[in-house]
């Protein structure tokens, strides 16, 4: 089963203050989300920030990771971009890994937590899936508060290369059962 999605600033979810919304792929916001994924401040944890990004690469992003079991949805609180969040389904396994994308401005303002207890609504409502994953570098104590403030568990480290050096990266889960 997958997810019959057009990338058309239609909004997929709003509670209160937040809208998720599927971004136009000619979005005035692509500009703002790719001025903040230049910025290597926001980037610090994320692979992301080795490589140059442009309208045309985002675009590029969003078309080959959201097929019929992904999505990428712009996040919006008091109307105002905020950042992004990716969804990776998998269908059989009925396991859904969030990704979250959220510039340091807005670090620190609980607004990351925000997202994810919304984005945990909104897969619970709209979507048939059984637990929810997400991951962090050890170092990102806010991402990990994040998860620990949703009650997602730790359940396991794993480690990778990045940059010749070892880093742990700690995945979260939550059952929404």
């Amino acid at each position: 089963m997958g997810i019959d999605i057009k990338y058309n600033d239609a909004v997929v979810y709003s509670s209160g203050s937040v809208v998720f919304k599927t971004p136009r792929l000619d979005s005035p916001d692509l500009n703002q989300i790719v001025k903040w994924l230049n910025d290597k401040r926001n980037l610090q944890f994320s692979n992301q920030r080795y490589l140059r990004h442009t309208i045309d690469s985002q675009v590029k992003y969003i078309k080959e990771t959201t097929n019929g079991n992904n999505l990428y949805l712009t996040c919006f609180v008091n109307g105002k971009l905020v950042g992004t969040i990716s969804i990776v389904i998998n269908q059989v396994h009925k396991v859904a890994e969030i990704r979250i994308f959220l510039p340091k401005k807005f670090s620190g303002k609980g607004i990351g937590s925000m997202l994810v207890g919304e984005t945990i609504i909104y897969i619970n409502k709209q979507l048939d899936i059984k637990q929810v994953r997400g991951g962090c570098s050890s170092t990102n104590l806010g991402m990990k508060r994040v998860f620990e403030k949703n009650n997602f568990s730790l359940e396991t480290v794993d480690e990778e290369i990045i940059n010749s050096k070892s880093v742990k990266i700690e995945i979260y889960s939550k059952f929404l059962i």
